[in-house]
């Protein structure tokens, strides 16, 4: 049955604020590519520019996170376009750069052959639809809005899939007369673990459908709007999800077979429908906490049973499990908010390559490379004075240790890869990085990789000494471990471990991704670790929590590989305070080693949830 709404389709009239980032700018050397100057898009509203950013997705893909860009400009399409791995598609602004398909466009009209306006996959064969092989990995669309135009009631704004990190920020996706099928199409097996970021979805019948249970997704700071039959239709995916806004006559949230795992915190829902519930959990495992709803008959009907009020404190959809006498909630740590990143003036930006590293070949884990020798190039341009610190998209090898220092504020990766030279780093003390004293009281990393430093055998990546905090985005493979006297950790979107919390800090965590076999991927002995959105590979302990620990992990998806659990617990906690809320992909793989004042419980799950796990004692 669908729903329509004068009053909502007037909300539609006013336009979601811009936030974030604001305008985007690299320097020329950058190594960005331009889909004008490059490629011959127009941007202009009226040229059909769809070959030539196809030709800039086709140039651009699988070269490991290149940064094709945007540039404010309406650009009109008339096919779909799509790229597949390894890219950032940048937009200047989000409300000055817009990919619009034009209306009424052949192709579109019919709603039993349904279309993309952009897909993160390319299709292998013509009658199928893309991303039917899951080889997608790490792919990016930020600040700009994705227009379906009117007219096209079969268009879907974004077919997307990624692994093992990317996802869409700050990004609207639109219906000119919210008409089209699905705003963002997460329908595609094997999708995440991916990260949603301040995005607005305007019309369609569904704003957002999720389906398959491997792997799950993060979302933060949604906006659902003017949907025809319900905001977000769930079939099994593992999803986290907070800040979720909806206006919406329609059920906001749907979740309708037995694999689907919702975690939903700190969202308003509103508009409603006297008949009908805000969150519809069919069935699954619906896990939800301060959330309110307005119009609705409930916030919440569980398997057909309606659960009395319109706000949710906290609600757990099925049994927790509560160890040593704690309360049955969870820790519900302070949040805070990732720090938005600077984009500072070109004139305080500084190229490594300025300081004329040498280019060597070099071994890269199973074959020979080129790239910079550019450890003393990276100290010398953070020791330049400028707040940021850039190294065009390109191959770098470290040779010795660089300090973060001075008043560097931004080290912005541009996608590349930052190697390390093995028998340089033998000395298992030694970091290849080290965040020391900065004027700056934050300092950032983006887009940066550290492939090949995974010895996992008492050595890490990255040291935070200095009394700044560090933000983490869009990076692949680092490790991690905190000093004495280190400032907060902030981390979305990466992949990467292990980390290793030694000292008292403030972590926050979203869409995190650790693949280890051994030892444990996550050690904290002394930190309030706030993690939400998980994706685990290999048979290494998720996370050792000391006495001194405090965990919360909301949402996410345990993929153990194998191996003996028993011997290997997920978790192990010595004496600190726990919750857990999360899936797994296989029922009956999880054991929990948990020891409070001398004792010690186990714990096995029987399905493929962990609804709730508590270890919380009240002091006595």
């Amino acid at each position: 049955m669908q729903f329509r709404s004068a009053a909502v389709f007037l909300a539609l009239c006013f336009s979601v604020a811009d936030s974030g980032a604001g305008e985007i700018s690299f320097p020329a050397e950058a190594g960005i590519r331009n889909v004008k100057s490059e490629f011959g898009a127009k941007g202009d509203g009226t040229t059909d520019d769809t070959v030539a950013i196809q030709k800039a997705f086709d140039e651009c893909q699988q070269k490991h996170m290149e940064i094709v860009f945007f540039p404010k400009g309406t650009y009109l399409i008339t096919k779909p376009v799509h790229f597949r791995g390894w890219m950032f598609m940048q937009g200047e602004s989000r409300d000055g750069t817009i990919i619009k398909l034009k209306d009424e466009c052949p192709g579109y009209g019919d709603p039993k052959e349904p279309n993309y306006l952009l897909a993160t996959t390319n299709p292998m064969e013509p009658e199928k639809r893309p991303g039917g092989d899951n080889m997608a990995f790490s792919n990016h669309v930020l600040d700009l809005t994705l227009d379906v135009g009117k007219g096209n009631p079969a268009a879907i704004g974004v077919q997307f899939i990624s692994h093992n990190g990317g996802g869409l920020e700050r990004v609207t996706i639109r219906s000119g007369d919210r008409q089209g099928l699905i705003g963002l199409d997460l329908r595609t097996a094997w999708n995440g673990p991916c990260l949603f970021q301040d995005v607005a979805i305007e019309g369609f019948d569904r704003g957002i459908e999720s389906w398959h249970p491997t792997y799950f997704s993060t979302f933060e700071n949604i906006r659902l709007e003017g949907q025809n039959t319900v905001g977000w239709l769930n079939s099994e995916h593992a999803l986290a999800v907070r800040k979720l806004t909806s206006v919406n006559m329609v059920p906001a949230i749907r979740n309708t077979r037995d694999f689907g795992h919702l975690v939903l915190l700190d969202s308003k829902l509103t508009g409603g429908d006297v008949g009908v519930a805000a969150i519809e959990n069919d069935k699954g495992g619906l896990f939800a906490r301060n959330v309110e709803t307005t119009g609705y008959k409930a916030a919440i009907r569980h398997k057909g049973q309606w659960v009395e009020g319109a706000t949710v404190k906290e609600y757990v959809s099925e049994k927790a499990v509560i160890q040593h006498e704690s309360p049955a909630r969870t820790l519900n740590l302070p949040i805070e908010e990732t720090p938005e990143l600077p984009w500072e003036p070109h004139a305080d930006w500084v190229s490594v390559l300025d300081y004329k590293p040498k280019m060597i070949t070099f071994w890269a884990g199973d074959h020979n490379e080129t790239g910079y020798d550019a450890a003393e190039a990276i100290q010398k341009a953070i020791d330049n004075g400028k707040s940021t610190v850039y190294l065009p998209h390109g191959n770098y090898i470290l040779t010795a240790p660089v300090v973060i220092r001075g008043k560097v504020r931004v080290i912005q990766g541009c996608g590349s890869l930052l190697h390390c030279n093995r028998p340089a780093f033998n000395d298992k003390s030694s970091p290849a990085v080290i965040l020391g004293d900065t004027d700056a009281k934050t300092v950032f990393l983006d887009r940066l990789s550290f492939p090949h430093f995974e010895r996992q055998d008492g050595d890490f990546f990255l040291r935070h000494d200095g009394a700044a905090d560090l933000v983490v985005l869009h990076s692949r493979w680092m490790s991690y471990r905190n000093g004495p006297k280190c400032g907060k950790l902030f981390v979305a979107d990466m992949c990467g471990s292990p980390w290793l919390f030694e000292y008292p800090q403030k972590v926050f965590a979203r869409s995190v991704n650790c693949e280890t076999h051994k030892g444990f991927k996550i050690d904290n002995r002394a930190a309030d670790l706030w993690l939400f959105g998980y994706k685990a590979e290999g048979t290494a302990t998720e996370i050792r929590n000391g006495q001194a620990a405090r965990t919360e992990l909301l949402g996410g998806l345990l993929y153990p590989a194998g191996g003996d659990i028993e011997k290997n617990p997920s978790f192990i906690n010595n004496g600190g305070r726990l919750s857990l809320v999360h899936a797994m992909f296989w029922a009956n793989r999880q054991y929990i080693h948990d020891t409070w004042d001398g004792t010690t419980k186990m714990h096995r799950t029987e399905d493929r949830f962990m609804h709730l796990y508590v270890t919380n004692p009240i002091a006595k």
